[in-house]
Protein backbone atom coordinates (compact mmCIF):
# COMPACT_ATOMS: atom_id res chain seq x y z
CA UNK A 1 0.00 0.00 0.00
CA UNK A 2 1.18 3.44 -0.96
CA UNK A 3 2.46 5.09 2.40
CA UNK A 4 1.26 8.24 1.41
CA UNK A 5 -2.98 7.03 1.28
CA UNK A 6 -2.21 5.47 4.40
CA UNK A 7 -3.96 7.14 7.44
CA UNK A 8 -0.82 8.74 8.47
CA UNK A 9 0.80 9.51 5.61
CA UNK A 10 4.87 9.29 4.64
CA UNK A 11 5.77 12.15 6.98
CA UNK A 12 5.13 10.14 9.82
CA UNK A 13 7.11 6.88 8.67
CA UNK A 14 9.68 9.72 8.00
CA UNK A 15 9.92 11.08 11.67
CA UNK A 16 10.63 7.73 13.38
CA UNK A 17 14.05 7.94 11.08
CA UNK A 18 14.61 11.75 10.97
CA UNK A 19 13.12 13.26 13.61
CA UNK A 20 16.24 14.87 14.95
CA UNK A 21 17.45 16.05 11.34
CA UNK A 22 13.81 17.88 11.58
CA UNK A 23 14.71 19.62 14.61
CA UNK A 24 18.04 20.52 13.54
CA UNK A 25 16.68 21.95 10.67
CA UNK A 26 13.86 23.75 12.28
CA UNK A 27 16.60 25.47 15.20
CA UNK A 28 14.23 23.39 17.71
CA UNK A 29 14.84 22.10 20.73
CA UNK A 30 14.11 18.45 22.09
CA UNK A 31 12.50 19.15 25.24
CA UNK A 32 10.27 21.56 24.06
CA UNK A 33 9.56 19.51 20.72
CA UNK A 34 9.88 15.83 21.33
CA UNK A 35 9.89 13.36 18.62
CA UNK A 36 5.95 12.39 20.43
CA UNK A 37 5.45 15.86 19.35
CA UNK A 38 5.79 15.71 16.23
CA UNK A 39 4.37 12.34 15.46
CA UNK A 40 1.11 13.78 17.07
CA UNK A 41 0.89 17.29 14.54
CA UNK A 42 1.85 15.09 11.77
CA UNK A 43 -0.91 12.80 12.33
CA UNK A 44 -3.60 15.53 13.64
CA UNK A 45 -2.42 18.91 11.97
CA UNK A 46 -0.30 18.20 9.11
CA UNK A 47 -1.86 18.03 5.05
CA UNK A 48 -1.47 14.74 3.93
CA UNK A 49 1.91 14.42 1.00
CA UNK A 50 3.15 17.14 3.37
CA UNK A 51 7.56 17.03 2.46
CA UNK A 52 9.86 16.90 5.81
CA UNK A 53 11.11 20.38 4.68
CA UNK A 54 7.72 22.16 4.81
CA UNK A 55 6.87 20.56 7.99
CA UNK A 56 10.32 21.46 9.73
CA UNK A 57 9.33 25.10 7.89
CA UNK A 58 6.50 25.04 9.23
CA UNK A 59 7.76 24.20 12.97
CA UNK A 60 10.34 26.94 13.01
CA UNK A 61 7.93 29.32 12.29
CA UNK A 62 5.92 28.25 14.87
CA UNK A 63 8.99 28.15 17.36
CA UNK A 64 9.89 31.28 16.44
CA UNK A 65 6.48 32.85 17.75
CA UNK A 66 5.38 30.54 20.01
CA UNK A 67 2.53 29.43 18.47
CA UNK A 68 1.03 26.18 18.95
CA UNK A 69 -0.67 24.38 16.16
CA UNK A 70 -2.42 21.72 18.19
CA UNK A 71 -4.25 24.88 20.01
CA UNK A 72 -5.16 25.99 16.24
CA UNK A 73 -3.09 29.04 16.55
CA UNK A 74 -1.65 28.17 13.22
CA UNK A 75 -2.57 25.61 10.38
CA UNK A 76 -0.39 24.91 7.79
CA UNK A 77 -1.81 24.59 3.83
CA UNK A 78 0.26 22.65 1.21
CA UNK A 79 -0.21 23.44 -2.58
CA UNK A 80 0.53 20.31 -3.85
CA UNK A 81 -0.63 21.48 -7.37
CA UNK A 82 3.21 23.14 -7.38
CA UNK A 83 4.83 20.44 -5.98
CA UNK A 84 4.05 20.47 -2.51
CA UNK A 85 6.62 23.72 -3.25
CA UNK A 86 4.31 26.71 -1.93
CA UNK A 87 3.09 26.27 1.42
CA UNK A 88 0.91 28.95 3.48
CA UNK A 89 1.09 29.14 7.66
CA UNK A 90 -2.22 30.70 8.59
CA UNK A 91 -2.89 32.50 11.44
CA UNK A 92 -6.00 34.28 12.96
CA UNK A 93 -5.87 37.77 14.29
CA UNK A 94 -5.66 36.70 18.14
CA UNK A 95 -2.01 35.53 17.21
CA UNK A 96 -1.30 38.45 16.00
CA UNK A 97 -2.01 40.06 19.14
CA UNK A 98 -0.51 36.95 21.02
CA UNK A 99 2.80 37.73 19.55
CA UNK A 100 2.88 41.49 20.42
CA UNK A 101 1.82 40.95 23.92
CA UNK A 102 4.91 38.73 24.53
CA UNK A 103 7.07 41.20 23.52
CA UNK A 104 7.99 43.88 26.76
CA UNK A 105 8.18 47.12 24.76
CA UNK A 106 4.37 46.18 23.23
CA UNK A 107 2.57 49.27 24.31
CA UNK A 108 -1.29 48.28 22.74
CA UNK A 109 -3.04 49.59 20.21
CA UNK A 110 -6.31 51.91 19.59
CA UNK A 111 -8.77 50.67 16.32
CA UNK A 112 -11.85 51.41 15.25
CA UNK A 113 -14.34 51.50 12.47
CA UNK A 114 -15.33 55.20 10.97
CA UNK A 115 -18.89 55.84 9.74
CA UNK A 116 -20.30 59.09 8.09
CA UNK A 117 -21.67 60.22 10.95
CA UNK A 118 -18.66 60.28 13.25
CA UNK A 119 -16.25 62.87 14.00
CA UNK A 120 -12.97 61.72 13.07
CA UNK A 121 -9.21 62.82 12.39
CA UNK A 122 -5.77 61.84 12.83
CA UNK A 123 -3.35 64.28 14.51
CA UNK A 124 1.01 63.83 14.14
CA UNK A 125 2.73 65.66 16.26
CA UNK A 126 6.48 64.97 15.73
CA UNK A 127 6.81 61.14 17.51
CA UNK A 128 3.25 60.83 18.03
CA UNK A 129 -0.08 59.96 16.37
CA UNK A 130 -3.19 60.70 17.87
CA UNK A 131 -7.16 59.56 16.43
CA UNK A 132 -9.72 61.45 17.73
CA UNK A 133 -13.01 59.64 16.98
CA UNK A 134 -16.16 60.21 18.59
CA UNK A 135 -18.98 57.81 17.45
CA UNK A 136 -21.76 59.50 16.52
CA UNK A 137 -25.28 58.59 17.07
CA UNK A 138 -26.85 57.83 13.87
CA UNK A 139 -23.59 56.66 12.45
CA UNK A 140 -24.66 55.98 8.73
CA UNK A 141 -22.48 53.66 6.38
CA UNK A 142 -19.20 52.33 7.50
CA UNK A 143 -16.28 54.34 5.99
CA UNK A 144 -13.08 52.78 6.91
CA UNK A 145 -10.86 51.43 9.56
CA UNK A 146 -7.94 52.26 11.04
CA UNK A 147 -5.45 50.87 13.65
CA UNK A 148 -2.61 52.39 15.41
CA UNK A 149 0.02 49.70 17.19
CA UNK A 150 2.15 51.50 19.41
CA UNK A 151 5.54 49.78 20.51
CA UNK A 152 8.10 51.23 22.99
CA UNK A 153 10.88 53.34 21.35
CA UNK A 154 9.36 53.18 18.08
CA UNK A 155 7.19 55.61 15.71
CA UNK A 156 3.63 54.06 16.09
CA UNK A 157 2.15 52.46 13.05
CA UNK A 158 -0.78 53.61 11.34
CA UNK A 159 -2.86 51.69 9.36
CA UNK A 160 -6.17 52.81 7.53
CA UNK A 161 -8.24 51.23 4.94
CA UNK A 162 -11.46 52.07 3.28
CA UNK A 163 -14.48 49.98 3.50
CA UNK A 164 -14.93 50.58 -0.88
CA UNK A 165 -10.79 49.00 -0.57
CA UNK A 166 -12.91 45.39 -0.22
CA UNK A 167 -15.57 46.13 -2.68
CA UNK A 168 -14.41 42.73 -4.24
CA UNK A 169 -15.15 40.65 -1.02
CA UNK A 170 -18.02 42.04 0.20
CA UNK A 171 -20.27 39.44 -2.00
CA UNK A 172 -18.53 36.70 0.30
CA UNK A 173 -20.02 35.01 3.36
CA UNK A 174 -17.63 36.27 6.48
CA UNK A 175 -17.78 39.85 4.85
CA UNK A 176 -21.83 40.07 4.34
CA UNK A 177 -22.06 38.25 8.05
CA UNK A 178 -19.31 40.27 10.22
CA UNK A 179 -18.58 43.06 8.18
CA UNK A 180 -16.64 45.25 11.09
CA UNK A 181 -15.22 42.09 12.17
CA UNK A 182 -13.13 41.54 9.14
CA UNK A 183 -12.21 44.73 7.55
CA UNK A 184 -10.62 45.48 11.94
CA UNK A 185 -8.79 41.96 11.35
CA UNK A 186 -7.16 43.91 8.10
CA UNK A 187 -5.91 46.88 9.71
CA UNK A 188 -5.38 45.17 13.15
CA UNK A 189 -2.97 42.48 11.43
CA UNK A 190 -1.39 44.82 9.27
CA UNK A 191 -0.68 47.26 11.92
CA UNK A 192 0.84 44.33 13.96
CA UNK A 193 2.95 42.94 11.33
CA UNK A 194 4.37 46.23 10.13
CA UNK A 195 5.83 47.28 13.96
CA UNK A 196 7.04 44.07 15.03
CA UNK A 197 7.86 42.59 11.31
CA UNK A 198 6.21 39.49 11.81
CA UNK A 199 6.79 37.64 8.34
CA UNK A 200 6.00 34.27 7.24
CA UNK A 201 2.41 34.48 8.19
CA UNK A 202 -0.85 35.23 6.86
CA UNK A 203 -4.38 35.90 8.31
CA UNK A 204 -6.64 32.89 7.45
CA UNK A 205 -9.00 35.47 6.11
CA UNK A 206 -6.27 36.92 3.81
CA UNK A 207 -6.69 33.33 2.09
CA UNK A 208 -10.26 32.36 1.76
CA UNK A 209 -11.33 35.59 0.93
CA UNK A 210 -8.46 36.19 -1.73
CA UNK A 211 -9.48 36.57 -5.25
CA UNK A 212 -7.24 33.51 -5.89
CA UNK A 213 -7.85 30.36 -8.07
CA UNK A 214 -9.99 27.98 -6.35
CA UNK A 215 -8.11 25.06 -4.09
CA UNK A 216 -6.54 22.19 -5.56
CA UNK A 217 -9.63 18.90 -6.30
CA UNK A 218 -9.99 16.95 -2.72
CA UNK A 219 -8.25 19.81 -0.82
CA UNK A 220 -10.01 21.17 2.24
CA UNK A 221 -9.13 24.53 4.20
CA UNK A 222 -7.12 24.13 6.76
CA UNK A 223 -9.80 23.74 9.74
CA UNK A 224 -11.76 21.13 8.03
CA UNK A 225 -8.73 19.32 7.36
CA UNK A 226 -7.88 19.03 10.98
CA UNK A 227 -11.04 18.15 11.81
CA UNK A 228 -11.10 15.52 9.50
CA UNK A 229 -7.49 14.09 10.28
CA UNK A 230 -8.48 14.14 14.33
CA UNK A 231 -11.72 12.14 13.02
CA UNK A 232 -10.10 9.88 10.94
CA UNK A 233 -7.60 9.26 13.75
CA UNK A 234 -10.17 8.26 16.49
CA UNK A 235 -11.53 5.50 13.76
CA UNK A 236 -8.55 3.74 14.09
Amino acid sequence: QDPDTTAFGLLDQILEENADQIRVAANLDSKIWPTQRLSALARMIVPRGTKPAEFAMFLRICDRYGLDPMLGEAWLVVDSEKGGGKISVLVGRDAYLSIADRHPDYEGYEHGVVCENDAWEVVREGERITVNHVIGKNRGPRLRAYCVCHRRGRRPVLVVRDWTSYGHLQGKKNWRNNPDDMLETRVITQAHRLQFRIPGVRVLGEVDDDETPPPVPGQTPALERTQDRIAELRRQ
